[in-house]
C-alpha cells in the first residue's frame, strides 16, 4: 500500500510564491511513488498536477482582516482538512514552519489526536514575527515533530544549538526551483526591454516578499552610496 501524505497549508498562494513550492514538493513525493493530497485556501489554483488530490477547505481564509473571523476560518478549515485526510488514509501530515505560533501547535495536535506523524519543513528558523511570544510554543512544536526537514546545513546547526536534542530528526533538503511551474526567459536583453531598463545599466535585485524585517528601508537609504561606487 501507498504511503499517503497530507500537506497542509493555510498560505498557499497568498502574497507570495510559496504555492510553487507546494507544487513541486508534491510532484517530488509523487514521483517517489508516494501518495499526496494539498489542502490549502480557495486563492491557490488547483494545478492539476497528476495523482495529486487538491482541496481548499481554507476557503478566503485571508479575505477579512478581523482577526476572530479568520481565526474561526482557519479553525474549521484546519479541522476539515484533518478529519478529512485521515479519514482517506494519510498517516504522514506536513507543514511549512515560518513561524512558531499557537496555530501550528493547533494543527499538531489536531495530527497527533488523528494519529498521524508529523514532518515539518522549517523556513524561519527564528520567526520573524513575534520572536519572543514564539519561543513559548517552539519547545512543544519541535517535541511533537517525528521528522524535522531545513534547505542546509547552516538551518540544521541553528536548530541544533537552541534544541540539541533535535540532531536526529533533522535532515537537509535543498530548497528546489518553480521552473516547472513558471514561464522564463533566459534571454536578459528580452528581459530588461520589457521592464524599460536599459542594457548597460547595473541591476540591484531585492529579494523576497516586502516585510518590515527584511529592512528594504536600508536598502533605500543606502541608494546614494551604491551610486557612489557603481
Amino acid at each position: 500500500m501507498k504511503l499517503k501524505v497530507a500537506i497542509i497549508d493555510h498560505l498557499g498562494a497568498h502574497g507570495s510564491s510559496h504555492h510553487f513550492y507546494l507544487f513541486g514538493q508534491a510532484t517530488g513525493l509523487i514521483n517517489s511513488d508516494v501518495k499526496v493530497s494539498l489542502y490549502t485556501n480557495s486563492q491557490t489554483i488547483d494545478p492539476l498536477i497528476r495523482n495529486l488530490n487538491f482541496f481548499t477547505f481554507y476557503g478566503d481564509i485571508f479575505s477579512s482582516k478581523n482577526k476572530i473571523i479568520s481565526g474561526f476560518k482557519y479553525f474549521f478549515g484546519s479541522l476539515r482538512s484533518h478529519v478529512h485526510a485521515r479519514f482517506y488514509g494519510s498517516k504522514v501530515f506536513h507543514y511549512h514552519i515560518f513561524g512558531f505560533s499557537i496555530l501550528v501547535l493547533f494543527n499538531m495536535i489536531l495530527a497527533k489526536i488523528l494519529g498521524g506523524k508529523i514532518v515539518l519543513t522549517i523556513h524561519d528558523v527564528r520567526s520573524f514575527a513575534n520572536i519572543n511570544s514564539s519561543k513559548i510554543y517552539t519547545k512543544f512544536i519541535y517535541a511533537l515533530a517525528n521528522s524535522v526537514l531545513t534547505h542546509n546545513i547552516f538551518s540544521k546547526n541553528e536548530i541544533i544549538r537552541y534544541y540539541k536534542n533535535l540532531e536526529r530528526k533533522i535532515s537537509i533538503v535543498p530548497h528546489g526551483n518553480y521552473l516547472p511551474f513558471i514561464t522564463h526567459n533566459n534571454d536578459q536583453l528580452s528581459a530588461r526591454q520589457k521592464i524599460n531598463i536599459d542594457e548597460n545599466s547595473k541591476v540591484i535585485l531585492f529579494f523576497g516578499m516586502i516585510k518590515k524585517v527584511k529592512r528594504l528601508d536600508l536598502l533605500l537609504e543606502s541608494m546614494p552610496e551604491i551610486i557612489k561606487g557603481l
